[in-house]
């Protein structure tokens, strides 16, 4: 399967997508490096970039959304995970995680995460099994 259904606009956006072993589908990269790619080949599908090196490294991951300046940055694999802000989740693995705020989920790794933050620290968050 060739590569369908994406939109990419910013330099380099979406560089990661040539190729006659991409399978990437669905996806939409806006701004400077989003959606880069972590090598060769990008295969994940309905992921939504905007923001300059948003999901930069993605390769498998599906169902992603990053809004903001690096949000989600080292997303390789990961699926279901929204961040909204700069440097959201931008150091670590994440899987169905939710961020808003700059800088929220940092540097945190794992899944079902949910962080509001502001400058003043975390203002609500919980893990799943923490309720």
């Amino acid at each position: 399967m060739k590569s369908d259904y994406n939109v990419a606009l910013g330099f380099q956006a979406m560089r990661g997508i040539s190729g006659a072993t991409n399978t990437g589908a669905a996806n939409v990269a806006v701004g400077k490096d989003a959606m880069l790619g972590s090598g060769a080949n990008l295969t994940g599908f309905w992921n939504v970039a905007t923001g300059q090196n948003a999901l930069g490294k993605i390769s498998t991951g599906q169902g992603n959304t990053a809004l903001g300046l690096s949000a989600l940055a080292s997303q390789t694999t990961g699926d279901y995970s929204t961040g909204v802000g700069d440097f959201v989740m931008t150091n670590g693995a994440f899987q169905g995680n939710t961020a808003v705020g700059s800088g929220a989920l940092l540097n945190v790794s794992g899944s079902a995460g949910l962080a509001f933050y502001h400058t003043t620290g975390c203002v609500s968050g919980r893990r799943k099994g923490t309720e």
